[in-house]
């Protein structure tokens, strides 16, 4: 049985000074650049949407929206769980758990 060492190349300097990688990345910066300035409006897509002004559509079946919709009468259909409080990566959501007025809630 013979075993076949292999021995290690070393990158040239060129490679290692990482130039390559930050022109290939400056390309895709320009090449976005010129696509936003130049394109057509129909091929164009902007990676920065104006919120007001211009909403983002988005397809049916969508996962990321707001689901907890309102019961009949406009109240929300908050049940004081505190999962969404405690899944919140931004520590956004602060619950104020009470008691409804409504008995047959």
């Amino acid at each position: 049985m013979v075993i076949h060492v292999r021995k290690e190349v070393e990158d040239s300097v060129y490679v290692q000074s990482y130039l390559p990688e930050v022109v290939r990345g400056l390309g895709v910066t320009l090449r976005h650049l010129f696509r936003n300035l130049f394109g057509s409006r129909k091929t164009r897509y902007l990676q920065t949407i104006r919120y007001p002004e211009e909403q983002r559509v988005y397809p049916p079946r969508y996962r990321g929206q707001h689901r907890l919709l309102p019961r009949a009468d406009g109240s929300p259909r908050c049940v004081a769980c505190y999962m969404c409080a405690t899944a919140c990566p931004a520590y956004c959501i602060h619950i104020v758990a009470a008691e409804s007025p409504n008995p047959s809630i």
